[in-house]
C-alpha cells in the first residue's frame, strides 16, 4: 500500500517528458498516480490474464482492472504480435505499438555437436510459476529414463523453492549470471527448450537461436508468429 504513494513522490519531483511503467505492479502504481500532463508508456512483459494456471475468476479480476487502467495509458508497448491483439481487446482507444526484443547476445554460426559431447537441454529465465520450471522437472525425468544420459540445466535463479525440486529432480540450477556466462552456457546447449507457459516474448529465446542453438518452443501465442512447436 505505500508503494503507489512512493511512486506519486518520486514521479512529482520528477521533470519527465514521457514515463515508461514496465510490468504489472510498476504499471498499475504508475498509472493510477500518473502526474497529469506526462504521457504515460506501459510494457505489460505479459498480461497477467493471459496466465493459463490461475482461476477464470482470478484473470477476469485482472482484465477489469488492465481495462480501467487502460484509460490512464497513452501507449502500450508490447513485445508479440499475440500481445499487441490482448491491449487492443483493452479498449480505451491507447495506441499500441509493437516493440520487438532483438537478441542480446553476439551471433554465432550453428556447430554440429560433437558426438562424445554432453547432450544437454537448457532453459534460461526467472525461476517463477510463469516459466514452468514443473515442466523441465518431467522432461529430466523422462529423459533420465531414456536410453542415453541427457543433461539438463536451468540457467536463473529465483524462487527458493523450484530451486530445490529442479535439483532433486537431477537439474542443475545456475543461479543468476553474468551476460558472458549466460553465453557460455548456451553455446554448451544441445537444445534450448522454452518451458514457459505464457509470455509477451522471451528473449532467451532469439539468444539461443543468435547462438545457433536449435529451439524447441513450447505451444504458447506468443511464439506462434515464429513457427516454433
Amino acid at each position: 500500500l505505500r508503494q503507489p504513494m512512493r511512486t506519486r513522490a518520486a514521479l512529482r519531483g520528477s521533470d519527465a517528458d514521457v514515463i515508461h511503467a514496465h510490468s504489472s505492479f510498476p504499471g498499475a502504481f504508475v498509472r493510477l498516480v500518473r502526474p497529469s500532463g506526462i504521457p504515460v508508456v506501459y510494457s505489460p512483459h505479459c498480461f497477467k490474464f493471459d496466465d493459463p494456471s490461475v482461476s477464470r475468476a482470478l484473470r477476469t479480476a485482472v482484465r477489469g482492472a488492465e481495462r480501467l487502467l487502460a484509460r490512464r495509458t497513452d501507449v502500450f508497448a508490447v513485445l508479440s504480435g499475440h500481445e499487441a491483439d490482448l491491449a487492443r481487446q483493452l479498449g480505451a482507444g491507447a495506441r499500441v505499438a509493437r516493440v520487438p526484443n532483438t537478441a542480446s547476445v553476439p551471433p554465432r554460426a550453428p556447430r554440429a555437436h560433437a558426438q562424445d559431447a554432453p547432450r544437454r537441454i537448457g532453459m534460461v529465465g526467472r525461476l517463477a510459476g510463469q516459466k514452468d520450471p514443473a515442466m523441465m522437472i518431467a522432461l529430466a525425468r523422462e529423459l533420465a529414463a531414456g536410453p542415453a544420459p541427457v543433461e539438463a540445466v536451468w540457467i536463473g535463479g529465483g524462487d527458493d523453492a523450484w530451486t530445490q525440486r529442479l535439483q532433486e529432480a537431477g537439474v542443475r540450477v545456475t543461479g543468476w549470471l553474468r551476460k558472458d556466462e549466460v553465453t557460455r552456457e548456451l553455446d554448451a546447449l544441445s537444445l534450448y527448450v522454452h518451458t514457459a507457459s505464457y509470455e509477451g516474448f522471451p528473449l532467451s529465446v532469439l539468444d539461443a537461436a543468435a547462438r545457433g542453438i536449435p529451439v524447441l518452443g513450447r505451444r504458447i501465442p506468443s511464439l506462434d508468429e515464429v513457427g516454433l512447436l
